[in-house]
């Protein structure tokens, strides 16, 4: 997960590589792995939108994300009864007037007579980009391999044993929304809509009371039809359907296949939805499922290494006995080191957490395949009623999140935030008009969807900040087609936005009307996050 103080520390290492505190060199590859001695402890048997702060705590610091930047998959690692929680980036509910919220997908369960077992360890391999665990019991090893390929656009899950047929068990999936389950031969099947989802109805009932602020025009849903799909590949024994589950006899290895995907389309022109996603969803796994794991495995980790493989940090070292550690031991280490007043001596942790950061965005932030930007947490969400709404917020998160995309070295990571600006711009149009009278340009509010939704608070300076983030990837980049296609047309409006909008103060002063500073207020005229903003857009405007 993009776990706040692990991302800080990310981040503030990134600012001190742009300062030139530390060298980035080719240095000599470090092992780079976060692992841990024990599964995930969290109650299977509990929706975790019910449950207290604390257990949602647990979620997101002990579990190990993975994810090719449209879907991905948090694993909590269980030997008897493995949880995989899916998500997909486009699976929202709301509309055009309100921003309505990210859900959840899905989850993948695997069942197997493993309750007692020894020589536990799983661990996240983001040089990589490969979940692994391995344990023993009843004499037996066994080893299971995630990944989340973007060629292939799967989530591969492949569990193996060091005997002949010993493996066997049962597959099954479930939801919190009710969608039915099906299982067909050796896949089980999700598929329904949005329309009936729990979050929407109950945001919808108590909006007044979420928002405060805004009462809405329309509440009627944009229903997005949706599938998830898990086929089950094995070698050796036997698979068949029994009910609504896929049941797996002495078998050698187990390899599970799995998409989703919604009809979401990012074109407001076409109603923002495309055909059902079923036959994407199917040529996908038929694909992939046509493939050794091998191949799939290889393949994803040449595509992953494109990205990753670009930027290399070495700050130094670790102690012998703090390098044992498994990293959640190793983080509580440092921090208690740094309450104490003394100076942690574990860059490699500083290494990892700030190569972490890269791995995050590269597993929630891909172009192509109608890839969405990184809400606010990444992609991976297992609650169906979400802090913020899981959304974009403009008034800082999402450019905050997109900082270090360039001087990490992974631009192209940024290209889903400049598609999805492009695609809500008509919308914001629409209620700038409505709400200011103001006819050029667009401004937004704190919180925003998929289908150009805004809601909470006004702010004015959040498109020109967004704007900011256009104009840092063409200087980083030098694309013109880009600048031409996305930064300059998106610059040009917010600037007319302002140009029409600036009051001229006695002193011969033009200040931005009515501003709020983001988190902080109160209102007033010439606030400083708006008066510099919209200095930074029209300077980097005259420069492009």
């Amino acid at each position: 997960m993009i776990f706040k103080k692990k991302l800080a520390n990310a981040l503030g290492i990134w600012l001190a590589i742009t300062l030139g505190i530390f060298d980035v060199s080719a240095a000599e590859k470090i092992e780079h792995i976060l692992w841990d001695e024990e599964p995930a402890s969290i109650k299977y048997d509990v929706d975790v939108s019910e449950m207290p702060k604390q257990l949602r705590n647990e979620w997101e610091n002990k579990v190990f994300p993975i994810g090719n930047g449209r879907i991905g998959a948090t694993i909590f690692g269980r030997p008897d009864l493995e949880r995989i929680q899916f998500n997909e980036d486009s699976l929202w509910v709301g509309n055009e007037d309100n921003t309505g919220g990210y859900q959840p997908f899905g989850d993948l369960f695997v069942e197997l007579p493993h309750a007692a077992f020894t020589n536990y360890r799983r661990e996240l391999d983001i040089n990589r980009s490969v979940h692994t665990i391995t344990y023993q019991s009843g004499g037996v090893n066994y080893k299971r391999e995630y990944f989340a390929s973007y060629p292939a656009q799967v989530l591969v899950f492949r569990f193996t044993a060091d005997k002949h047929g010993s493996l066997g068990g049962k597959v099954s999936m479930s939801n919190l929304h009710e969608i039915p389950i099906i299982a067909e031969s050796n896949a089980v099947v999700m598929k329904g809509d949005t329309s009936k989802f729990w979050w929407w109805q109950q945001m919808t009932a108590n909006e007044v009371k979420l928002h405060r602020s805004r009462q809405y025009a329309s509440n009627q849903n944009i229903n997005l039809d949706f599938e998830a799909r898990v086929q089950v590949v094995h070698e050796g024994g036997e698979v068949k359907a029994v009910g609504n589950t896929v049941v797996f006899e002495k078998c050698d290895s187990l390899t599970l296949i799995l998409s989703a995907d919604t009809n979401y389309l990012n074109q407001r022109e076409k109603g923002w939805k495309t055909e059902h996603p079923h036959q994407r969803v199917l040529a996908w796994i038929q694909a992939a499922a046509k493939k050794p794991f091998g191949e799939l495995l290889a393949e994803h980790i040449k595509d992953y290494h494109k990205l990753y493989n670009r930027l290399e940090l070495d700050l130094g070292g670790a102690p012998a006995d703090t390098a044992r550690l498994s990293t959640g031991k190793r983080i509580k280490l440092y921090g208690e080191k740094v309450k104490q007043g003394v100076k942690p001596e574990d860059q490699d942790l500083e290494e990892l957490l700030y190569q972490y950061a890269r791995y995050l965005m590269i597993s929630s932030s891909r172009p192509g395949e109608g890839g969405l930007p990184a809400n606010l947490q990444g992609l991976w969400l297992v609650d169906k009623l979400p802090a913020w709404l899981c959304d974009y917020h403009t008034d800082i998160n999402l450019q905050m999140n997109y900082w270090f995309t360039g001087p990490a070295n992974v631009n192209e990571c940024f290209i889903p935030v400049a598609e999805w600006v492009d695609s809500i711009r008509e919308v914001r149009k629409e209620e700038t008009k409505k709400v200011l009278g103001i006819h050029r340009g667009w401004l937004m509010r704190s919180e925003n969807g998929i289908f150009g939704g805004s809601t909470y608070i006004i702010q004015r300076g959040d498109s020109a900040w967004l704007c900011q983030n256009l104009w840092d990837y063409y200087c980083f980049t030098q694309d013109k087609e880009y600048l031409t296609r996305y930064a300059y047309p998106v610059m040009k409006e917010i600037s007319q936005f302002w140009m029409d909008s600036l009051k001229l103060l006695p002193d011969g002063t033009w200040v931005s009307p009515n501003g709020r500073s983001p988190e902080h207020g109160p209102t007033a005229d010439g606030v400083t996050y708006d008066q510099m903003l919209c200095w930074d857009l029209f300077s980097n405007v005259i420069a492009a």
